[in-house]
């Protein structure tokens, strides 16, 4: 969430009448990076299917599409940028939601890739030049991750928790580098994108957005480390897990994860 352009307009939008569990995501049990390293690798993917956020509804996402304000409203790409935004589609389905997000690129040099209202995803035509193939789905599963602690990452925005934005950052780096590892995909994309955003930023806005409310480049460094170390696991087990579709769990006590030893 780089850039926050319509945080009071989505704010009255979800507590009219439309307001209700569709649109918010599922909140995921572990939201703290350092409770994740501490467990067990295949006990938190399996997390992932069971606490799988429910999609927005269809009437929702296009209340969303049409309270876009006219700058957000999409740009034509050339055949180069089509090519790398329909090689979003392996980790969009791994999300599950590549029937359920608009995506629209927006005019603007600044770097930015966000999720507007869990259905539209917004990239600039910065970022979109900026990044590479591999780079561009690395950050896009980072941004999609942002649904399993959307209401947390909310509450923690409003009253200014800066230090939780930042540890809820780093929960999403964390889920996207094990989506991009079940997918076969180069998780050191993940940096890579994100060390090219802030140089774009830098380049046009002088600094990074909003830089309070996410970790620097070496925190998510060397968590990116810890997170691939943890990974090995998985290896070391020789089990090769594959994202599934599942119910999503609403059991009144959420289990506990497994800790590793």
């Amino acid at each position: 969430m780089a850039i926050n352009w319509r945080t009071m307009a989505l704010s009255a939008l979800f507590a009219s009448d439309w307001g209700g569990a569709w649109a918010h995501g599922q909140g995921l049990p572990v939201s703290d990076p350092r409770e994740i390293l501490a467990s067990d690798p295949a006990a938190f993917i399996q997390l992932l299917d069971d606490f799988r956020p429910s999609p927005v509804t269809s009437e929702m996402k296009q209340m969303v599409l049409k309270s876009l304000p006219l700058e957000l409203k999409g740009r034509a790409v050339n055949a180069s940028n089509r090519a790398k935004l329909e090689g979003l589609n392996p980790v969009l389905r791994a999300f599950q939601r590549d029937a359920v997000y608009e995506i629209r690129v927006i005019q603007g040099p600044w770097a930015t890739i966000e999720i507007d209202g869990r259905a539209v995803l917004l990239i600039s035509e910065g970022a979109l030049g900026a990044l590479e193939a591999d780079q561009l789905r690395a950050a896009v599963a980072h941004e999609a991750a942002h649904e399993y602690v959307w209401d947390e990452w909310q509450r923690a925005d409003k009253r200014d928790d800066w230090k939780r934005l930042r540890r809820l950052e780093l929960v999403c780096d964390a889920i996207a580098i094990v989506i991009l590892q079940q997918l076969g995909l180069k998780a050191s994309s993940l940096i890579q994108g994100f060390e090219k955003l802030t140089y774009r930023n830098l380049q046009w806005l002088g600094s990074p957005p909003n830089p309070s409310r996410h970790p620097t480049l070496a925190e998510r460094r060397k968590f990116a480390r810890e997170v691939a170390a943890w990974m090995t696991g998985l290896s070391r087990k020789g089990a090769h897990l594959r994202l599934q579709p599942t119910a999503v769990r609403r059991d009144d006590q959420p289990p506990r994860l497994k800790h590793s030893r």
